[in-house]
């Protein structure tokens, strides 16, 4: 038997189909003037009759299994007729066809049904013929487009444009809403009745004057309105179609960059943030950036009658606050963004807008930047450390083959070069991936976070035992070794304890959310394997504070002990004065500072005090920071 179509020249019938098939989420309608039947009982496909020899004859039968014996999946849809017995055509030639062109012609007295995984039809050649779409629907079943929220929301009933778009033909649909590719936009058309025909092989838009949208490059559905009602949308007079256009068109109409693509939204996962699944589509709010501004509310708003979205952005971001100082405004023109404290606005290329989730789902816009491009620089930072990563190790060794090194002092000196060696370790490897995004950048960003805190915390430890063995009047005497041991415990409790706890809350902050974005840590987001760039008030509670607190007590423990060893040093000069008296004065006096000195030197770089120059320098690049703002605000 030869597949064919035939098509004949008689009235066509009015008639709706939207079919469920297997599991591609297609559903079926059909008007009330006519019913479509489905061939088989509900559980049953289509298969060809067989004779005992096992050949293949050129007629078909209902069966509860396949072809190859595998379970039929459910074929089912609105209106459409399933009956207890066949319903295949009766005539002297069946014919079986494909249903697998666009706005392919059927009789009208053909059934459907599956044969062999794909939908056919079998119909007889004296019957008149029906026009077949195959289209994409945005929205699955008992769903249409909410035009507010630009989401698929449950809804009464079909729109009454939308019906009527398929009152002579036969629609198959399947859920599916297009993908478009680098160098095409995402539009959507809202159109009606009047301004919208099917044509073969796809669709015909009054907006797109010279070009016919081909049925993989748009998804249509039914247009509702969820603005009078929250939990059920009302059935609107409308049709949306969502559709891939060429870019070029963004010449003549507003294209916004978005940082994911279609279907998708940002959300922070382990200090990272990723794109994820998310329904609801972006409708950014346009403004008209060349009329006067209207007080606090800014530019005057304006809603264009089309605009397109360019997916992804893969450039380094940050994101823009609610401040007044990041105030910004998207222009109904071209789509550029115009921030308040640049004179220059932003192309689609250069920023991005989309749904962030950090506890609550909202539109944030994203500014692209450069990466410092400098990578010699950081080259030669991660040379530096990795030397001083050899000395420290190489140290470390030597305390390790000299047990007789280790008293309390060498201990506590050990877990100070361990803490430094971990935290250059760290950084070095930071440093050597500067110019490309580094795994598991969350766990190394914590690392260096807990091995900095470790350093300074035993650090404080040196320049407290060193201000209570030389810094005080003590009494000189041989210190047992259980005393030692428990001194050192208690030492251990400062030097690993608090910098756990420290890590442990900036860990749960991140993870849980307890803090606004502008005071969490945010560590390892944004390709950074450090605090996120523009959170410096989280920089400065988690971990500034902390340092500058114990540098600040080893800077007084530092002067109460250089105050202590010179008044020391002064008796211990006056004593052997007697003895140099065939010194001059002047050589005598020069000798003496020289040696206070070299003493107060040796104590300031020991106990930290350099670190107190970092401090200052970080004041002072927050203080002009802050100045600039000032003026340019």
């Amino acid at each position: 038997m030869e597949w064919q179509i035939i098509c004949s020249n008689a009235t066509v019938l009015t008639i709706i189909v939207l079919g469920l098939i297997k599991n591609s989420e297609s559903v079926t309608f059909l008007s009330d003037n006519v019913k479509i039947t489905k061939c088989c009982p509900q559980g049953n496909e289509l298969i060809v009759v067989t004779d005992k020899s096992g050949q293949k004859s050129d007629d078909f039968q209902c069966s509860g299994t396949g072809q190859g014996g595998e379970v039929n999946q459910t074929f089912f849809g609105y209106n459409l007729e399933i009956k207890d017995k066949s319903q295949i055509p009766s005539c002297h030639d069946v014919l079986l066809f494909d249903i697998d062109v666009d706005g392919e012609a059927i009789s009208s007295g053909s059934c459907i049904d599956m044969y062999q995984g794909v939908l056919h039809g079998l119909t007889c050649s004296e019957l008149f013929k029906i026009e077949v779409h195959k289209l994409f629907k945005c929205c699955a079943e008992g769903f249409s487009y909410d035009i507010i929220n630009r989401e698929c929301v449950k809804s009464l009933d079909v729109s009454e444009d939308f019906h009527k778009l398929f009152s002579k033909a036969i629609g198959i649909f399947q859920t599916k809403v297009p993908n478009c590719e680098s160098n095409e936009i995402f539009v959507e058309y809202e159109t009606d009745i009047h301004n919208t025909k099917l044509m073969k092989n796809g669709l015909k838009l009054s907006a797109i004057e010279s070009e016919i949208l081909k049925s993989e490059k748009f998804c249509i559905d039914g247009i509702v309105n969820s603005k009078w009602n929250k939990t059920m949308a009302r059935r609107d007079n409308g049709i949306i179609v969502r559709t891939c256009r060429p870019k070029v068109l963004c010449a003549g109409m507003p294209c916004v960059r978005r940082c994911c693509s279609n279907e998708m939204m940002m959300q922070r996962l382990n200090g990272s943030i990723k794109c994820v699944p998310y329904a609801r589509n972006i409708k950014p709010t346009f403004y008209d950036i060349g009329s006067p501004t209207n007080g606090s509310s800014g530019y005057l708003v304006v809603e264009p009658t089309v605009y397109g979205l360019i997916n992804t952005q893969t450039c380094n971001k940050y994101k823009l606050s609610n401040d007044p100082d990041d105030a910004h405004y998207i222009s109904h023109v071209d789509g550029s963004v115009h921030v308040r404290n640049y004179e220059k606005p932003f192309s689609f290329d250069e920023y991005c807008v989309e749904f962030l989730d950090i506890g609550t789902v909202d539109l944030h816009t994203f500014l692209c930047f450069t990466p410092y491009p400098q990578p010699t620089k950081f080259t030669y930072y991660a040379i530096g450390l990795t030397i001083s990563c050899i000395f420290l190790a190489m140290t470390l060794i030597c305390y390790a083959c000299l047990p007789k090194l280790l008293n309390l002092h060498g201990k506590t000196l050990v877990c100070h070069l361990s803490s430094l060696l971990s935290a250059y370790v760290s950084l070095a490897i930071v440093q050597f991936h500067s110019d490309q995004k580094l795994e598991h950048c969350f766990f190394v960003a914590y690392l260096i976070f807990f091995s900095f805190l470790a350093a300074f915390c035993w650090q404080s430890i040196m320049c407290f035992d060193m201000w209570r063995t030389f810094g005080t009047i003590r009494t000189i005497r041989l210190m047992k070794r259980t005393k030692e041991m428990r001194t050192f415990l208690l030492y251990s409790l400062h030097g690993w304890g608090l910098p756990t706890i420290l890590t442990l809350s900036a860990i749960f902050v991140d993870y849980f959310h307890l803090l606004p974005d502008s005071w969490s840590p945010q560590m390892g987001s944004k390709n950074m394997c450090w605090f996120a760039r523009e959170n410096w008030r989280g920089y400065f509670v988690f971990f500034f504070f902390p340092i500058a607190l114990h540098i600040l007590t080893n800077v007084i423990l530092f002067i109460l002990t250089a105050i202590h060893c010179n008044k020391i040093k002064s008796e211990i000069n006056s004593m052997q004065c007697a003895n140099d008296n065939e010194l001059p004065d002047g050589k005598r006096k020069f000798l003496a500072d020289k040696a206070k000195y070299t003493m107060n030197l040796k104590l300031f770089v020991v106990m930290g005090g350099t670190w107190s120059m970092k401090i200052l320098a970080t004041l002072l690049q927050w203080s002009e920071l802050y100045c600039g703002m000032s003026r340019t605000s």
